[in-house]
């Protein structure tokens, strides 16, 4: 059992102050308010405060780690670790556009991580390859296809054995270079599809959303952009269909240079509380040594003062920030209540991957907490009931 007594506990509802927390070795068992425990082992917060471990859908590395360089659990146990030291309890490790043997080794690397009983990782997400070469990004170009027969049966394959284990499978792609009978058949198979690193129009956005399609992937970046119309067809394309309808969920980089501020305020104002995601797209420097520039697939990658990275032509291609930078970000930029930035890497990840014991602190979810002073430094992290400090 864990106790925790005098903190600011961010619950699912509201604020509590002054309140105390019992868990024990897997679920929240009680929140008390206004009390101190008689137990000896109650760890006092002395005012620091309290939320559920952060959720982050976008995941490339960590720990001078990248996925996509070495799908191996090894490298999953130094990328999660990274992260939950920031405050992400669990994440979605994202394998960048690769070759199919390389994709089969990241789930199975995965899968075995999570039959190895290790916690945090709640599936993957393969971002590509089958995704539009002109909105291309970081991603090289010789991964880049339509899928073959043999790229279909891993991405099914490694579905179907995490779902199995309880975890899931994310898939971004391109409508536009692929047959709309694939991606109805991948969402029928129980992949979460989003659209991402494409040029698709408004109306083909529709058919998308109507065959199971769930929503895009960092809103704004490598997409076809808000506009009144598209100048070449004269159809808008995704980022207005994405924020002109309430049921499609869309991610966010909020590091403020993939997205500026003022653009992120149109997104946050024009999506329903529960449709606007943070995700960090962060690459290996988290928890790394590497402050200015490091390497990745074989480029030289610098850091700017935002933390987004750049390759030597220029190119986007990913960032530092962890998601509590990111709910910094949301409440000190955008002015966004701190409460609702929390749940947009917490609460609100989970409800888009149908997650219901993870994203909150109630009683019976899962004992997954973030302690944090008021400039957002972590100060300890609890994944399923075990406690880290952090000094």
């Amino acid at each position: 059992m864990l106790y925790f007594e005098n903190c600011n506990l961010y619950t699912k509802n509201k604020i509590i102050k002054q309140a105390s927390l019992t868990v024990d070795k897997l679920e929240i068992i009680e929140i008390i308010t206004d009390k101190k425990f008689s137990n000896s082992k109650a760890i006092n917060l002395n005012g620091l405060n309290v939320c559920t471990g952060f959720i982050d859908l976008q995941v490339n590395g960590g720990g001078g780690v990248l996925f996509s360089n070495n799908p191996t659990i090894d490298s999953l146990k130094t990328i999660h670790k990274a992260h939950l030291l920031r405050g992400t309890t669990h994440i979605l490790p994202t394998l960048i556009s690769s070759d199919v043997e390389t994709m089969q080794k990241a789930g199975t690397a995965v899968a075995n991580y999570i039959e190895q009983g290790n916690k945090g990782i709640l599936g993957i997400h393969f971002e590509g390859p089958f995704i539009d070469v002109g909105s291309r990004g970081t991603h090289k170009l010789e991964n880049i296809r339509k899928p073959t027969p043999k790229d279909i049966g891993v991405i099914i394959d490694t579905n179907a054995k995490l779902r199995s284990l309880g975890a899931i499978t994310m898939l971004t792609l391109a409508p536009e270079i692929i047959d709309l009978d694939l991606i109805k058949y991948f969402c029928d198979n129980g992949i979460f599809v989003y659209i991402g690193h494409s040029d698709a129009g408004y109306d083909l956005m529709e058919k998308c959303y109507e065959i199971g399609v769930c929503g895009v992937t960092h809103l704004y970046n490598a997409m076809s952009n808000l506009s009144h119309r598209e100048k070449s067809t004269g159809e808008p394309g995704i980022v207005n269909f994405a924020l002109s309808n309430d049921d499609v969920y869309a991610t966010i980089i909020m590091d403020g240079y993939h997205v500026v501020y003022s653009s992120a305020k149109v997104a946050y104002r024009s999506k329903p509380q529960g449709k606007l995601l943070l995700v960090s797209d962060s690459l290996s420097i988290v928890g790394s040594d590497a402050r200015t520039r490091f390497k990745m697939l074989g480029k030289e990658i610098q850091i700017n003062e935002h933390g987004a990275c750049k390759d030597e032509q220029g190119i986007l291609s990913g960032g530092s920030i962890t998601i509590i930078d990111a709910v910094e970000n949301c409440h000190k930029s955008l002015d966004i209540p701190v409460e609702l930035a929390i749940k947009m890497g917490s609460e609100y990840p989970a409800k888009a991957l149908n997650k219901k014991d993870i994203g909150c602190i109630e009683k019976g979810y899962k004992a997954n907490l973030v302690i944090f002073d008021n400039n957002f430094n972590i100060k300890g992290v609890v994944l399923e009931g075990r406690y880290t400090e952090i000094k």
